[in-house]
């Protein structure tokens, strides 16, 4: 069977006062984290759609998101990512996708500046590349495409760290695979993230600190 051009692929937590955005959680509490990792899934749920094509959603855990999405029109295809650490998840993700696409675009919901010409220029920049990363300013990336996996792929980086990017791409020349940067983006973990977005997007979250 042909496979279609590509695919959007959007990866989610499942949204749990006290679990998301904890690194959030000393400075406004588990209430206010949880409205910050929900403005930031629909921003980029929003922009992924707008960017045309196919689009999946894959949260990190099986759970009834029905109510949540009775508002759309239509729901989108939803998946649950597989693997023991995000490496296997992401490599998992991208290598269902392979099948039916040609080209596979993953994202995390962490990125307030992600736009659909950064989308459609990662799509593009697998013309000519194995892969894509959208590096982030913390050392890691908020993009990751694929126009193929490979085994083992993505196994031992340490996730959550600042060589991340720089591991990856250690990674990418020993399998053989071929790889480009986008420019650097920012994606919100820390206070000082926050802070950046809420100073320079007026549709950012308004914030109250609780402590410092």
């Amino acid at each position: 069977m042909r496979r279609k051009p590509y695919c959007f692929i959007q990866f989610a937590k499942y949204p749990r006062t006290g679990r998301v955005k904890t690194r959030l959680i000393p400075a406004i509490g588990e209430s206010q984290a949880l409205m910050v990792h929900e403005q930031l899934f629909w921003t980029t749920l929003e922009v992924l759609q707008t960017a045309g094509g196919n689009y999946q959603l894959w949260w990190d855990e099986s759970w009834n998101s029905r109510l949540y999405f009775r508002h759309l029109d239509a729901v989108p295809e939803q998946h649950v990512q597989q693997g023991t650490n995000l490496g296997h998840r992401m490599r998992n993700a991208l290598s269902s996708a392979l099948t039916k696409f040609e080209k596979v675009v993953l994202v995390g919901s962490d990125c307030p500046v992600l736009t659909v010409d950064y989308l459609h220029a990662a799509v593009a920049a697998l013309d000519h590349s194995d892969a894509i990363l959208g590096p982030s300013d913390d050392g890691g990336y908020v993009l990751i495409g694929m126009r193929k996996t490979v085994h083992h792929m993505l196994e031992g980086i340490a996730w959550g760290e600042p060589t991340v990017l720089q591991e990856t791409l250690a990674d990418f020349t020993r399998l053989g695979i071929s790889s480009d940067l986008l420019e650097p983006l920012y994606d919100v973990d820390t206070y000082e993230d926050l802070q950046r977005w809420v100073e320079s997007d007026t549709h950012a979250p308004k914030i109250r600190v609780t402590s410092q």
